[in-house]
């Protein structure tokens, strides 16, 4: 009855606990839905004033070149009134604004510049030019290269009657414009562009390495309630707009903004990859659905956290228990202090343990394999030195009997210690991790390893830190004991108590006789 009744609480749980996790996704689900939703809301507003902040930029750069291009015609005017050429006007001419050159059209059909004078007849016709007055063009052949294309800004030149004598080009190149804006595109995380009315011709694309077409976007998929034909004619019609389309050369949606500019018939379009306009949203679900995980797995994780804490802390109890029992047997048999250090070496995984004082003990355990690299010597004085000296450095800083300390071949030991840090690396040593016991104001002792590779050695080390200092500190004092109760404290030779000793030795002998 007592298993039926277990197995049926378990079910229970077993029950309630799906019951939780489908309650969780349906309120998930609906929460991200409705968190898309109004992301997509924000974007396409936020889309809007970024549109808006690079389009009255640009409105300011065009118009304010072309009161500088009109300031120039008015110079140049004035030089033909007076009878002069225009050549005072092209040597005093520098970059200015978007303009990296200009040009005079005159009625015979040259075209003059700072390099020189061309001949555009069959090519540009300065009635027509006239005719059209001032305009900003699309993109156009460079009049000096065919293989270049350019934006023109042209004005008028007039005479005092107000007869237009000749027309004043100011040349922009496309590459010019397009640096000049796509740092403030990239900085919104966005690709700019700006096409012709008309023709659809991109005049700036910060995207693309080449300027292509409107039309291109054509045979994309688009969202729904968004279109091409859509799109189309909202830029015709000269009105702002959003859109959303599937990349050409991305699998994701592109959502887009455009609206007309003030000097030209072009339009300024602003695109953001899904990515970057969901970025908020798809935070915040991936951190709902981080919770809600958590959420459904905390106690399953408590539990396991449970089982795997008291099995790690039996273990260390177990080896606790050991070395303990090692140290209490050090006054009978010595040997038992190499066992302890064995024994937290292997829980340690490590290279090799050791315990060293300011007095001058040192004993180290290396696993058998790795003996060659067992530091001895000067190696072993220098080594043992710097880690005393560590512990002396922090000793303030901790204000306790027993701490926890480690040393890495890392880059703050490389500019802490650049001479132990180079030391460690040729011996191997990646990490050393040591138990710190201060038992008076002047001896300090390390119980450390080296290299472990086991992350709860500190724990270990903590809990025994201090029966292992006691317990090195006894037998030292009962060695000194002992060589002081066998020796005479004026001659410093052994005494009677040595020879009586020296006397039970020489009974236990074996003498071997000889025939």
């Amino acid at each position: 009855m007592e298993k039926v009744d277990k197995i049926k609480h378990g079910f229970e749980k077993v029950l309630y606990t799906a019951a939780a996790i489908i309650m969780l996704f349906v309120v998930v689900v609906a929460t991200i839905s409705h968190i898309y939703k109004f992301s997509e809301e924000q974007a396409f507003e936020k889309l809007h004033l970024e549109t808006l902040q690079i389009k009255n930029n640009l409105n300011l750069q065009m118009l304010s070149d072309r009161e500088n291009l009109t300031t120039m015609a008015n110079f140049a005017s004035k030089l033909h009134s007076d009878g002069e050429g225009y050549e005072l006007l092209f040597k005093s001419f520098e970059e200015i604004g978007l303009f990296e050159n200009i040009g005079i059209l005159l009625p015979d059909n040259r075209f003059i510049t700072k390099m020189g004078t061309l001949d555009m007849n069959g090519r540009l016709s300065f009635e027509e030019e006239t005719a059209r007055g001032e305009y900003i063009s699309g993109r156009v052949k460079d009049l000096t290269n065919d293989e270049k294309e350019v934006v023109r800004s042209a004005v008028p030149i007039t005479a005092d009657d107000g007869t237009t004598v000749a027309m004043m080009y100011g040349l922009i190149e496309l590459e010019t414009l397009r640096e000049r804006y796509i740092d403030s595109a990239k900085t919104l995380g966005a690709d700019l562009f700006v096409l012709e009315g008309g023709n659809g011709n991109f005049i700036i694309d910060t995207k693309h390495d080449s300027l292509g077409n409107i039309t291109e976007l054509a045979s994309t998929h688009y969202k729904d309630g968004f279109s091409y034909d859509k799109m189309i004619t909202e830029l015709t019609e000269g009105t702002s707009g959003y859109s959303a389309f599937m990349a050409l050369s991305e699998s994701e949606y592109m959502y887009v903004h455009y609206a007309p500019l003030a000097f030209a018939e072009w339009q300024i379009m602003l695109m953001k990859p899904e990515k970057t306009v969901f970025a908020g949203a798809k935070a915040t679900g991936s951190y709902m659905g981080f919770m809600a995980g958590i959420i459904i797995l905390i106690m399953l994780a408590y539990v396991l956290f449970i089982f795997v804490s008291e099995r790690r802390n039996s273990k260390i109890s177990k080896n606790a228990s050991n070395i303990r029992k090692y140290l209490l047997e050090i006054n009978q048999q010595f040997d038992r202090i190499y066992e302890a250090l064995k024994s937290i070496t292997v829980f340690a995984n490590a290279r090799s343990a050791f315990v060293v004082d300011t007095y001058g003990e040192d004993y180290n355990y290396i696993v058998p394999a790795l003996k060659n690299k067992l530091l001895s010597g000067e190696e072993r004085k220098y080594f043992i030195m710097k880690l005393l000296n560590y512990a002396a450095r922090h000793r303030e800083e901790h204000g306790a009997a027993v701490y926890l300390a480690e040393v890495n071949a890392d880059k703050h030991l490389q500019k802490e210690s650049p001479d132990f840090y180079e030391f460690i690396r040729t011996h191997g040593i990646e990490k050393i991790s040591f138990a710190v016991i201060v038992s008076n104001s002047i001896n300090t002792n390390l119980l450390g390893v080296i290299n472990p590779k086991k992350r709860n050695i500190d724990e270990l080390l903590k809990d025994i830190a201090i029966c292992f200092s006691m317990a090195v500190y006894n037998k030292k004092h009962l060695i000194r004991t002992e060589a002081m109760a066998v020796t005479d404290a004026l001659t410093g030779v052994a005494n009677r108590m040595a020879y009586k000793q020296d006397i039970k030795v020489i009974k236990n002998i074996k003498i071997d006789k000889f025939t």
